[in-house]
C-alpha cells in the first residue's frame, strides 16, 4: 500500500529468494470516489550470476611448468564484488584462491608426466548473496619427448620375406608421439638399405630382396638425442637353376650367396664316357656356362650335374660341334717319332765332337765310346719299351672300362625323341666328393675317352 500525494507515489520493495527470471511490477490505483485503473509500472529481470574473468599469461606450455591464473569478479551492474570466494579446479583437484577487492589469483604447478595436449583450468565463485559465477580457460601441454624404441616382433627373414618394425617415440606421459622419425637400415656389408623418415607408431614393413646380402642387419632410429638400435638376420641360400640349350649349360645362381663349390658334369653314351666341371664362382643373380661341345665330341649323350644337394640329369642331348678326336694310332707314330729323333740328335751330337777333336783317338778310347753309345742306346730303348708298355697298358684298362659301361648302362633312347630331363636329389646328409672331380677325366679312360 503506497499513498499518493499530488498524483505521485513512492513504493520500495526488497526482493526475497525467489527464482530467476522476468518479472513486472503492476499498480491498482483507487481515488475517494471509487475509481480505480490497474496498469504496469515497471518491469525487471532477477538474476544470481556473478561475472567471473580469469586469465593466464600464454596459452603453450611444458610438463612441469607453474601457471598463474587471475581475474576479478564483478556483478550483473559490473559493479567489483567484494565479498565472495573462488575456486580453482585443475585435473580433479580443487583450490581456493586468495580475493582483495574483487580480485583474485592463484598459481599451480603442472605435473611432470602430464598429458599432452588440451587442458582446461576453471574459476568459480559465489557471493554473500547466493550470486555465483564459473569460466574456464583452455591451454595446451606441448609433448615432450622421453624414449624412443624399436618394435620388431621377428629378428629373422629368409629372401622374399618381410620383416615389419615399428618405431615408437613416448612422449612424457607414456603416450606415443605421432612425428616423424629417422630411420636407418644397414645390411650385412654395411650399405644401406633404407634411410628415411617414418611416423612415430605406424608398423613400417620391409621386404627381403631375393640376392639380400646374408648376416646382420642393424637398423637405427634417431629423433633429436634420443636413440634406438635393433638388428636382423638374413638367413643364407644357396641355390643353383640348372639350363640347357643346345650343347650349352647354363647356370644361374639364384642365390644370395656367392657359388663357389665345384659342379660335377658327366657326359655318357652308349659308347663313351666324359667327365668336366663347372669351376667358375658365380655372383648371386648371375649365370655361368659350360659348353659341352669343348669336352665331348659330337654325338647323342645322357648328361648329369652333380650338386652338393641334388643331381639333374639331362637325355638326349645332342652335341653338334663337338670336340675333334684323333686315331690312337696316330699318337703312338708321333710318339715314335719323338723317340727317334730324341736318339738321332744324341747320335750327331756325338759324331760331331768326335769330328772336331784335335787329339787322336786310340782304340780305347773307341772302345770306350762304343761302349758309352751302347749304353746310350739301351737306356733310349729301354725307355722307349716302357712307354710303349705304359700306353699299352693304358690302353687295355681303358677298352675294360668301357666295356663295364656299356654293361651298366641302359639302351640310348631313339634319336627321333627329344631329351628328357630327369633330377634326383641327394639325402640331406653330407657326401663324400668325387675324387676324380675337375675338368680332369680320371684314370685311363680319362686318359684315352677322347680316342
Amino acid at each position: 500500500m503506497a499513498d499518493i500525494n499530488e498524483g505521485q507515489l513512492s513504493f520500495t520493495y526488497i526482493t526475497k529468494p525467489v527464482p530467476t527470471g522476468e518479472y513486472v511490477i503492476e499498480v491498482l490505483a483507487r481515488d475517494s470516489y471509487g475509481n480505480e485503473q490497474r496498469f504496469e509500472a515497471a518491469s525487471y529481470a532477477l538474476t544470481n550470476q556473478l561475472n567471473v574473468i580469469a586469465q593466464i599469461p600464454r596459452t603453450e606450455y611444458l610438463p612441469g611448468e607453474a601457471i598463474k591464473v587471475t581475474g576479478e569478479l564483478k556483478n550483473v551492474e559490473g559493479e567489483m564484488v567484494t565479498a565472495a570466494t573462488a575456486y580453482v579446479s585443475f585435473e580433479g583437484t580443487e583450490s581456493a584462491a586468495k580475493i582483495k577487492n574483487g580480485r583474485f589469483e592463484y598459481e599451480f604447478k603442472l605435473a611432470d608426466a602430464i598429458k599432452s595436449g588440451r587442458h582446461s583450468v576453471t574459476v568459480s565463485a559465489s557471493d554473500e548473496l547466493g550470486n555465483s559465477g564459473a569460466v574456464s580457460v583452455l591451454f595446451s601441454v606441448t609433448p615432450v619427448a622421453t624414449r624412443l624404441e624399436l618394435e620388431m616382433p621377428k629378428t629373422s627373414a629368409s629372401p622374399l620375406e618381410s620383416i615389419d618394425l615399428t618405431p615408437k617415440l613416448f612422449d612424457q606421459a607414456n603416450d606415443v608421439m605421432g612425428v616423424l622419425v629417422n630411420i636407418e637400415m644397414k645390411d650385412a656389408n654395411g650399405d644401406a638399405a633404407v634411410s628415411n623418415q617414418y611416423e612415430s607408431g605406424k608398423k613400417l614393413r620391409y621386404n627381403v630382396g631375393q640376392y639380400a646380402v646374408p648376416g646382420d642387419w642393424k637398423v637405427k632410429a634417431s629423433y633429436g638425442r634420443l636413440k634406438s638400435e635393433s638388428a636382423f638376420t638374413v638367413a643364407e641360400v644357396k641355390e643353383l637353376q640348372i639350363g640347357i640349350s643346345g650343347a650349352v649349360l647354363t647356370f644361374t645362381n639364384t642365390g644370395n650367396a656367392r657359388w663357389r663349390d665345384d659342379i660335377a658334369v658327366s657326359i655318357d653314351s652308349a659308347e663313351q664316357h666324359f667327365k668336366d666341371a663347372m669351376r667358375d664362382s658365380i655372383k648371386p643373380g648371375a649365370s655361368g656356362q659350360l659348353d659341352l661341345g669343348e669336352t665331348a665330341p659330337s654325338g647323342t649323350y645322357t648328361v648329369s650335374v652333380a650338386l652338393p644337394d641334388r643331381t639333374e640329369t639331362f637325355e638326349n642331348v645332342a652335341v653338334a660341334n663337338g670336340k675333334k678326336v684323333y686315331n690312337l694310332d696316330f699318337v703312338y707314330a708321333v710318339m715314335l717319332l719323338v723317340v727317334v729323333g730324341l736318339i738321332a740328335y744324341e747320335l750327331t751330337v756325338l759324331l760331331h765332337k768326335s769330328r772336331h777333336n784335335k787329339y787322336r783317338i786310340g782304340n780305347d778310347d773307341l772302345h770306350r765310346l762304343a761302349r758309352h753309345a751302347q749304353k746310350k742306346w739301351d737306356e733310349k730303348s729301354y725307355e722307349a719299351t716302357e712307354k710303349a708298355k705304359m700306353i699299352e697298358d693304358y690302353k687295355r684298362m681303358t677298352l675294360e672300362e668301357i666295356k663295364r659301361t656299356e654293361e651298366k648302362m641302359n639302351p640310348p633312347y631313339p634319336a627321333d625323341k627329344p631329351w628328357r630331363r630327369r633330377v634326383e636329389r641327394k639325402p640331406s646328409s653330407p657326401q663324400k666328393k668325387d675324387e676324380g672331380k675337375g675338368g680332369d677325366m680320371s684314370g685311363a679312360a680319362g686318359f684315352f675317352g677322347a680316342f
